[in-house]
This record gives structure tokens, sequence and C-alpha cells, in this order.
């Protein structure tokens, strides 16, 4: 099973229907739904796109989770509510949504591993900021993945992704390409 990649084109309208803040229950709604896996539901998200082949190091989540997926459908609806293009509306989402609220404790990491001294920067924080050119930042499943009605954020517990042919296809048809 090829995964379709969808295209903000699609669900533009819808997009720039939503309110300025975004609540989960926007996100959670048929009109978004990707598809299913028994418990586990895959939801569009305006995340991903370009790939930054010149960077020095690629930090790999599991899935967005609703903290990034709301801030991604909050920046696209901006960009696009104010005449930006579809390109800019995905970066700009890329970039503000990315490991939101999850990049202090992974800079920390970083960090204490001496990524910052490999890559010859004070602090790992600038790779979200000021180094932004030198990092790529991707996820094992590009869109949200979320579990049961109450839509839990998916952390690998449960359906394993390698028998869940939905979630499969997304590492096959959008990770594995990036890494190249």
């Amino acid at each position: 099973m090829d995964f379709k990649v969808p295209t903000l084109a699609t669900y533009r309208a819808r997009i720039e229907r939503l309110p300025a803040r975004v609540e989960k229950r926007h996100i959670l709604r048929s009109s978004f739904l990707l598809g299913t896996d028994g418990p586990l539901g895959v939801y569009y998200a305006p995340i991903g796109g370009a790939v930054n082949r010149d960077a020095e190091i690629v930090l790999v989540g599991m899935t967005p989770g609703c903290t990034q997926t709301k801030q991604a459908y909050e920046t696209c609806r901006w960009v696009l509510r104010q005449g930006g293009s579809e390109l800019r509306a995905h970066a700009e989402a890329k970039v503000l949504a990315s490991f939101k609220g999850m990049r202090t404790q992974i800079c920390r990491w970083l960090d204490d591993l001496g990524v910052g001294e490999w890559l010859e920067l004070d602090l790992t924080d600038e790779l979200f900021e000021t180094s932004r050119d030198r990092l790529q930042t991707t996820s094992l499943f590009r869109y949200p993945v979320f579990v049961g009605e109450e839509g839990k954020d998916y952390g690998g517990a449960g359906k394993i992704p390698i028998k869940s042919p939905r979630l499969w296809s997304m590492v096959e048809s959008l990770l594995v390409p990036q890494l190249d």
C-alpha cells in the first residue's frame, strides 16, 4: 500500500476557515482524517514538505502530537489568510511546529551528548533559531496519529508500526526518501 501524500490545496479552504486558536476538536474531524487502522487515526496536518539536504543533523520524532499539529494549523492558516503561498505556509508551519513543546528537553539531551560542540554551537537551541539551516526535522509518521475517539497522541504503544499497513506505508513513502 503506497501512502498517498495529501496536498495543502485539498485542505486549504478548510484550514482558512479554522479559528485563530485551533483546538483538538477542530483537528479530529472526518474532513481531516486520512485513514484509520484499528484504534489509530491518521489526520492531515500542514507539516512536511521540503527536505533540507544540506542539514548537518536530522531529528526524527515519532509523529506530530496535538501541540505540534495545532501550531502547524494556526501558522498555516495565518500565512494563507495574509496572502502567503502554500509553499510558504508549509515552510513556516514546519519551522514553528517541529518539536514544539519538547525543544528545551531535546536541546538539553543534545547538549549533554556534545552535539553543540560537534556543530560548533554555543547551545543546540540555535538549531531551532539562528542555525535552522543546519537542521532537518521529520517524523517516523509525518502526519499526526491519534489513538481512540479521545484522540490521544500516539506514542508507539499498541499497534506495531511494521504490522500496520497504513503506518508502514507512511514510513516507506515519506520517511525513507528523506533519509536517502
